[in-house]
């Protein structure tokens, strides 16, 4: 009951850990190329109004090449954001088995048992 849903989600938590960290290491890549994008903003509007020096319109291009390459960044970070949802997401269905469930499944196991019991001892009598 209670004890193996703890056992299941205790055994989902360093995997949620390493998610949330590749999540956090995403986020901060994400702030730091929008702080570039604001700066290659900033530079393309001083580039368009000639207030602009070349060294800095070439820094700007290759900013937005960064941009472009870093691009399968983010998509990586959508998709563990995504499966983090998924992990957080109580599973749907009973969330506990009931007695009888228990004693269904004892039951068939029994039975299982004992007709493999059977099968043995009949193969060893013949």
């Amino acid at each position: 009951g209670i004890q193996s849903r703890l056992t299941g989600l205790a055994s989902l938590l360093p995997q949620i850990k390493d998610k949330i960290e590749d999540v956090t290491k995403g986020i901060d890549e994400v702030a730091h190329l929008e702080a570039e994008l604001v700066n290659a903003r900033r530079i393309r509007d001083e580039a368009e109004q000639g207030a602009c020096n070349p060294e800095e319109a070439m820094s700007f291009a290759l900013n937005i090449d960064m941009l472009r390459s870093n691009y399968q960044l983010n998509e990586r970070l959508g998709s563990l954001e995504e499966e983090l949802a998924q992990l957080q997401t109580p599973p749907e269905g009973p969330t506990s088995m009931t007695p009888a469930m228990i004693n269904a499944v004892a039951d068939d196991v029994v039975r299982s048992i004992k007709q493999a019991l059977q099968e043995e001892l009949a193969a060893a009598k013949a």
